[in-house]
């Protein structure tokens, strides 16, 4: 694992209910990145939280079956740094067995300040995915004189990576901005790390800039049956999905019990098909 500190390259910690040993299904093989998010029931605004209430999960654990399929399919999975501030989540594969010869997806991480190291305002240093063994990869845009200064204490460097890649991408795409991007991450992903497939698990910042970046192949999205009091807005609606290239090919329901029961909705860009004939077989 590179740990070379200047290469240039939603409330969901729940029981652990999966067994250790490895399921014999085979993955299916999907390249790409797949969004998952999810909403209350309100068709317009599509709320991911309450902005009163205290974060916590408010999917079906049927829906949360689904998700730690998708991140068990996943080469890396992906999120913006206040999903990490707020939640402390692992982003791990927790509730279903892993499949024969996998292994737990990279967590990815974009941080441009290098938030989740700061510890005298967001507590940092001790967030779970810096110390518990597995690979997490962190994107920021912070000067090598900035870097110098963050406290490291705790940190896990046989297991954690932080990546700079924005002055190699601008050299080799003059045009672009400096800026941390999304294709700018997904090509450092693919070269530096072999990863293909990114599941981009939120917040609803990030899944939106995934998504008006045009490189979403694909989305997952719940719905549960209730409606936020005080609601988060996310700013993602039908019309910044299909501005995606994106379309609605499908829904799926819990048991079939629309009124009571989590709705999925699968999209899918044009260009591409879902990855298996029957839309809930995958994940």
């Amino acid at each position: 694992t590179n740990t070379n500190l200047f290469s240039s390259s939603s409330g969901e910690e729940e029981e652990d209910v999966s067994n250790n040993s490895p399921t014999e299904e085979e993955s299916v093989k999907v390249k790409g990145v797949t969004l998952k998010m999810a909403f209350d029931s309100n068709p317009t605004q599509w709320s991911v939280s309450d902005l009163v209430a205290p974060p916590e999960r408010f999917t079906s654990p049927t829906s949360l079956d689904l998700v730690h399929r998708l991140r068990r399919e996943s080469d890396a999975v992906l999120v913006g740094v206040n999903t990490v501030l707020r939640d402390d989540c692992t982003l791990t594969v927790r509730r279903v067995p892993l499949l024969e010869g996998g292994k737990q997806p990279v967590r990815v991480v974009i941080d441009p300040h290098l938030k989740v190291f700061t510890r005298e305002k967001y507590g940092g240093g001790k967030f779970s995915l810096l110390k518990d063994g597995y690979h997490t990869i962190i994107y920021h845009s912070l000067s090598r004189e900035r870097v110098k200064q963050v406290d490291w204490q705790g940190v896990d460097w046989n297991h954690v990576t932080i990546v700079n890649p924005t002055h190699e991408y601008k050299s080799n795409n003059p045009s672009s901005s400096s800026a941390l991007s999304p294709n700018m991450i997904l090509e450092n992903l693919s070269i530096e790390f072999d990863i293909n497939h990114v599941m981009v698990e939120g917040g609803p910042y990030t899944a939106k800039q995934f998504l008006q970046s045009s490189v979403v192949n694909r989305a997952i999205l719940i719905r549960a049956p209730i409606e936020f009091v005080h609601p988060e807005v996310s700013g993602i609606d039908a019309d910044v999905m299909s501005d995606a290239g994106l379309k609605l090919i499908g829904t799926n329901s819990d048991t079939g019990d629309d009124e009571n029961d989590d709705t999925v909705e699968y999209w899918c860009i044009e260009e591409e098909e879902w990855p298996t004939d029957e839309l809930n077989d995958w994940p």
